[in-house]
């Protein structure tokens, strides 16, 4: 309720799903997502009503400490356990988990590096809205929405950091820039890193996959989770219909012994 903002019928004809709910807050115990992945295991392959996989939900969260990615980053290797197929599907936007994760910002060590390690093919797959790769996705994105006061504030305690002197608050802000500057490039690093050749003129080509051709994967994808549901139902279906055959196989059982005594 608290991460829809509602307790009673969600907007926009919303589908509740606790795993999708969970993956929405910015600090969230990995225990909790992996209680919910136990009960409802097959949301994990489900997409949203705004076509993200709850990988991209986590992905897309903005984190300032280095405890809220740690925590991003365990929910990530916890949904990749169950469904590591997930680190190469599309969403709505076409957008990769790993270009969803470099554009809000996460770093390296705070999920870019396990959504590669689940899909090394995603370091040669450009944005769809800039038509990047993803080190210069991350170059691209590495100060947007970023404020290094916020986040110092955010590592100190509110009542810490109103006795700081001014001079001791622009030497904290300092160093979170420089702390961010530091992660931009070890991710920069890393990513090239991965694949030296994109930084060749050679390698400069056309994205590998048309935007028609992810229409039709992201498509397909969803009739995928469309016909599970479908199968799920008619199974369902075929339970309640077996337990309805029994109790007339046992009325009639009933009847001809009732037949037989007289």
């Amino acid at each position: 309720a608290a991460c829809y903002k509602s307790i009673g019928a969600l907007p926009n004809n919303q589908k509740w799903r606790v795993v999708h709910a969970i993956c929405m807050m910015k600090e969230c115990p990995p225990d909790l997502l992996k209680f919910a992945l136990q009960l409802h295991k097959d949301q994990v392959e489900e997409f949203n009503e705004s076509g993200q996989l709850p990988l991209h939900m986590v992905a897309g969260i903005r984190v300032l400490t280095r405890q809220q990615a740690e925590m991003s980053d365990a929910m990530l290797q916890r949904l990749l356990a169950v469904y590591p197929e997930g680190a190469a599907e599309f969403d709505k936007k076409f957008n990769l988990p790993l270009h969803t994760a470099i554009t809000s910002g996460k770093t390296w060590n705070g999920g870019v590096k396990t959504l590669l390690h689940a899909n090394p093919g995603a370091i040669r797959q450009r944005d769809p809205d800039a038509c990047l790769y993803p080190f210069m996705l991350t170059a691209a994105v590495s100060t947007t929405h970023y404020d290094p006061k916020k986040t110092a504030q955010e590592r100190i305690q509110s009542r810490h950091w109103k006795q700081m002197s001014e001079d001791e608050q622009r030497s904290k802000v300092s160093y979170e820039m420089k702390r961010r500057n530091m992660e931009v490039l070890e991710t920069i690093f890393e990513l090239l890193r991965a694949d030296p050749d994109l930084i060749c003129p050679a390698s400069v080509r056309k994205p590998d996959v048309t935007k028609q051709l992810q229409t039709k994967n992201y498509e397909l994808l969803k009739g995928k989770v469309t016909l599970n549901k479908h199968c799920r139902e008619v199974e369902d279906n075929n339970k309640k219909l077996l337990a309805e055959l029994r109790e007339k196989e046992r009325a009639v059982v009933e009847l001809q012994e009732k037949l037989a005594r007289l």
